[in-house]
């Protein structure tokens, strides 16, 4: 079976309360969470591909930049790495294959996805449109 309770007030104050003790370990005071608002799920951004890096400021919600252009390399990286795995057979079959002009292609391929993080001027993006358009071209999505 499933446990509900009603999202008021006092059943939020309790849950926040048992995440959050009041003291640590060693029993010295902690700094509380003082704030929390209940949000319709309308007023949620609808595109969530960087919901963590979402921030409220009270009135609504916007995206924090820097953890954004974060998660995005890291989702670079990611694809990053399976892609490169890819490559790095195609790479050991075409060496075994005594093929050097496709190990030299597929090489300069994994080269360009090396340096792909670096090369993305993410820090440049003021909005989450200009950081999804930062995207290398050699990676699926």
């Amino acid at each position: 079976g499933r446990w509900d309770r009603p999202a008021t007030d006092a059943n939020l104050l309790a849950e926040i309360t048992k995440a959050f003790p009041a003291v640590d370990q060693l029993g010295q005071p902690k700094p509380q969470p003082v704030r929390y608002k209940i949000v319709a799920a309308a007023d949620l951004p609808q595109d969530r591909t960087y919901r963590n890096a979402w921030r409220h400021d009270g009135d609504k919600f916007d995206h924090d930049m820097a953890k954004a252009r974060e998660i995005h390399l890291d989702r670079v990286r990611k694809f990053r790495a399976i892609e490169l795995d890819r490559l790095d057979r195609e790479w050991m079959k075409a060496n075994g294959q005594s093929d050097a002009k496709a190990a030299k292609d597929i090489e300069t391929q994994r080269q360009a996805l090396r340096d792909a993080p670096t090369a993305l001027p993410v820090e440049q993006a003021a909005t989450i449109d200009q950081l999804k358009a930062l995207w290398p071209a050699d990676l699926p999505r």
